[in-house]
């Protein structure tokens, strides 16, 4: 997996992945919006070679299993350019023990949190499962595409129990698996030899680790610089990209910018006095400015209406994928207004007016098109809108929209909130010893 490239500065954003659609003309943005039409698929293409087995399942396995593919599945479908986690997926499954019981086990915490079934069930599944991925990882053949779903699935079997601390440790793991994979490129820098439930796998085990250091304030695991140029996400030009591709570049975008935002940058004296640290993060703003210029109509607001609170306004986005994307836009300008390498010190604590606008549009974008899955796989950039926040009645509001939310649809966001009220408290200890305003 370029064994022999070290990506030893992750907070360079190097011109080779800049964004450059300047030449995108009316006709061509219409070209791109019009990518966004389905074809009819073959899942039955997409889903590979039959596996030959046929795993037994029970009333309870169904249910978990069609759990699964309601709301983590839909969570996930925006990764692929196909619906390889709610169509294809289950179909895989059927025919694969360790993959059909590791979505069975993510589904079951969906069941456990609304009181469906027991914590006690739901473990029993999550037992199984890993014990199924273990015999998967020790048979001879060993189905290598089979363990990395297996694994990656568990993952988010963590990510889904909350504030599991031992995720990067499985998160290593599947790198291991995914290290066996062919990336052999084309000539447009493509991996083609990757099958469909291959690139499924490394995209989300990307996105996993993306949500997992949002969480816990720590860099991304695997180098978003990495992943680019190994998963060739400059392959196409923009007038020609799918909404996969254009959702691929703010996930890139946004993981890149938390790095930068996290890991310590160790300056040459050249670098210093060329200003690098601040060049590189005003390409990465640059770029995000470019994506939401440029992205593709579907995918933006069909409908900004302001309402009573100026926290909530109406929001509607078509494109289910556009949904997250924006979140993701908008978690980059908050990401972005607190982590300006040219902001003194004294200063860094402050709240520019922007700050509330894209707070506002993401608590805006989650409760207008509030369903299951979104208020799942929304909670990574509600958590950085609420921290953004200074007002008390905005947060009192907000956390209470959060809360209720959560109530509803039986997310445990417990340490999501202890950090927002942790990130909370130190904004308010520098504003009282004088940092900012």
């Amino acid at each position: 997996m370029n064994s022999q490239q070290v990506y030893q500065t992750p907070w360079k954003h190097e011109d080779k992945r800049r964004l450059r659609v300047d030449h995108m003309t009316a006709a061509t943005m219409r070209s791109a919006a019009a990518t966004l039409l389905l074809v009819p698929l073959n899942t039955t293409e997409l889903a590979g070679p039959a596996r030959g087995q046929h795993v037994k399942m029970d009333a309870l396995d169904a249910l978990c299993l069609q759990s699964f593919i309601d709301v983590i599945g839909e969570v996930l479908a925006g990764l692929t350019e196909y619906p390889m986690t709610t169509e294809v997926l289950p179909q895989i499954a059927v025919e694969c023990t360790c993959i059909m019981h590791a979505a069975v086990a993510i589904g079951s915490i969906v069941l456990a949190k609304r009181g469906t079934i027991t914590e006690e069930q739901a473990l029993r599944l999550h037992g199984r499962a890993t014990m199924s991925l273990l015999q998967a990882l020790t048979a001879v053949p060993k189905d290598d595409e089979a363990c990395l779903c297996a694994s990656v699935l568990l993952n988010i079997y963590d990510l889904s129990s909350d504030g599991a601390q031992d995720t990067y440790i499985h998160l290593t793991g599947s790198r291991a698996l995914m290290a066996d994979l062919d990336y052999t490129h084309d000539s447009n820098g493509m991996p083609t030899k990757l099958t469909p439930l291959a690139r499924m796998c490394v995209w989300a085990n990307i996105f996993n680790d993306t949500l997992v250091a949002i969480r816990h304030s720590l860099p991304v695991f695997w180098d978003p610089d990495e992943w680019f140029d190994l998963l060739g996400l400059s392959y196409c030009s923009p007038e020609t990209a799918s909404p996969t591709w254009w959702f691929r570049r703010i996930h890139y975008l946004l993981a890149k910018l938390h790095t930068f935002s996290c890991v310590p940058r160790v300056l040459t004296e050249q670098e210093t006095v060329e200003n690098e640290l601040h060049k590189s993060f005003q390409a990465l703003c640059e770029d995000a400015d470019v994506w939401f210029g440029s992205v593709p109509e579907p995918m933006r607001p069909t409908t900004v209406m302001e309402t009573e609170s100026p926290l909530f306004p109406c929001i509607y986005i078509v494109e289910r994928k556009g949904i997250t994307a924006m979140c993701m836009y908008h978690s980059f300008m908050l990401i972005a207004s607190r982590c300006d390498p040219s902001v003194p010190l004294s200063q860094m604590y402050m709240r520019q007016p922007t700050t509330v606008h894209h707070a506002s549009r993401i608590f805006g974008i989650v409760k207008t098109n509030i369903c299951e899955w979104l208020a799942s796989g929304a909670m990574f950039a509600l958590r950085i809108a609420l921290e953004s926040l200074v007002e008390p009645a905005h947060r009192s509001e907000a956390l209470e929209f959060v809360k209720g939310m959560a109530a509803t649809y039986h997310l445990n966001i417990s340490s999501h909130i202890d950090a927002v009220r942790s990130h909370w408290q130190e904004w308010d200890n520098s504003s009282s010893n004088g940092y900012h305003q």
